[in-house]
């Protein structure tokens, strides 16, 4: 599995925002899951740190028939997630996928 999404910019009201992946990390605690540590860049502010988790058997549901299919909507569905939920520095998401797509869950609030 190779998870990416470093890079992907887009626009809100309040400016552009790029996602920066600063590392990924694997742990196989039982769960075999990966950590992506992202830097959120936003213009005219400072930017957020915080983390995103999901598990191989949720990359394994993500929409799209390969790798770079499935971190990309990933990116798409933290996009929207950030524009219905805005953010916060800390950030902790929790990611998943069923019938009806990624789903993302925020365990920081």
């Amino acid at each position: 599995m190779a998870f990416s999404i470093d890079g992907t910019t887009f626009r809100l009201p309040s400016g552009a925002w790029t996602i920066r992946q600063d590392a990924i990390v694997r742990e196989d605690g039982g769960h075999h899951t990966t950590i992506a540590d992202l830097t959120i860049e936003i213009e005219g502010r400072p930017a957020m740190r915080g983390k995103l988790r999901f598990t191989d058997e949720a990359f394994q549901r993500f929409p799209g028939r390969g790798d770079d299919e499935k971190s990309a909507a990933v990116a798409r569905r933290l996009m929207g997630w950030i524009a219905e939920n805005g953010l916060l520095d800390g950030f902790f998401l929790r990611v998943d996928a069923d019938d009806a797509g990624v789903q993302i869950s925020d365990s920081s609030r």
